[in-house]
């Protein structure tokens, strides 16, 4: 088996991991950590209560009215006020559900009191953080990660692993690896790998600005740029982008400039000069002088 990923690394799998890879990897996430198996409820995709496959409730087998709900749905406590109001509606007489979610869920301890005071029935909730902590833990966890999850989060593994990349449908411009690579190996040890990442694409997104000559990007411009050299890295943008844009821009050695009239950012000169003489390195020529004044 592959060596056990890191937190960041799995919590990215689950952010982009899609509604079937999440239900397949929670029946055996259950088995593996309680001990019970859970089945599809009804067998046909048909319409009616059978309809309810497509949300991941699964059915205890051995424990009548318990209810398994996998789900990648951002808003958790309304997917599972849905669901109870859902199998009452089709006459199921409900004990305990059991919500599994690629989310991560604030104060889940209030969360879960909450909810099955309100619909009158057991709730407990096994959230994004929870599965996470798990996987490194549990031998029987990690397969199924490694088989349904692993995949979605193995594009960030891929930075300066390999100086030349076929282009493909999740990479469209294989020097942006390069790049990375390097940016990755200056990152302060202060910040998450993913933080790392995200921070280097997004300098990466705003080569070519200069508040000088006015070439500003707003956060559209900077993500779609990435984008379209990255295609796999949309959704760890969605995410993450204007946090770290907003960080970044707010350290006292920030590397970008927030240009808050307009909404738009831009490199500084420092950070502009710094790539020049890392472009310029790498041709093996050495970085031409220029006289700007700093932004």
């Amino acid at each position: 088996m592959s060596e056990i990923p890191s937190l960041e690394i799995i919590k990215v799998a689950l952010e982009h991991c899609s509604s079937q890879e999440f239900e397949n990897f929670g029946q055996r996430f259950m088995v593996a950590t309680r001990g019970v198996n859970y089945v599809p409820l009804g067998g046909t995709h048909d319409g009616g209560a059978d309809g309810i496959l497509y949300s991941g409730l699964f059915e205890a087998v051995g424990r009548p009215n318990t209810f398994l709900q996998a789900s990648i749905e951002q808003d958790p406590q309304a997917k599972i006020s849905r669901t109870v109001t859902r199998l009452r509606e089709f006459g199921r007489e409900l004990h305990r559900l059991i919500y599994l979610t690629s989310q991560v869920v604030p104060r889940l301890d209030r969360v879960e009191e909450q909810l099955s005071g309100k619909l009158d029935i057991a709730i407990r909730i096994i959230d994004g953080n929870t599965i996470a902590v798990t996987v490194p833990d549990n031998q029987n966890v990690r397969h199924a990660y490694f088989e349904f999850l692993h995949h979605n989060a193995q594009f960030l593994q891929q930075f300066g692993k390999s100086q030349l990349i076929a282009p493909s449908r999740h990479i469209a411009d294989p020097h942006v690896y390069t790049y990375l690579a390097g940016e990755l190996n200056s990152t302060s040890q202060e910040s998450t790998f993913v933080d790392g990442v995200v921070d280097a694409l997004l300098v990466y997104g705003l080569e070519g600005t200069d508040p000088e000559s006015g070439v500003l990007r707003s956060e559209t411009e900077i993500v779609n740029r990435i984008v379209a050299a990255l295609p796999s890295a949309q959704s760890l943008l969605n995410v993450r982008a204007r946090d770290r844009l907003e960080a970044i821009s707010a350290k006292n050695n920030r590397r970008i400039s927030w240009h808050q009239k307009e909404d738009k950012w831009a490199l500084r000169y420092e950070e502009r000069r710094r790539l020049e003489e890392a472009t310029a390195q790498k041709c093996g020529v050495a970085a031409r002088s220029t006289q700007r004044t700093r932004c």
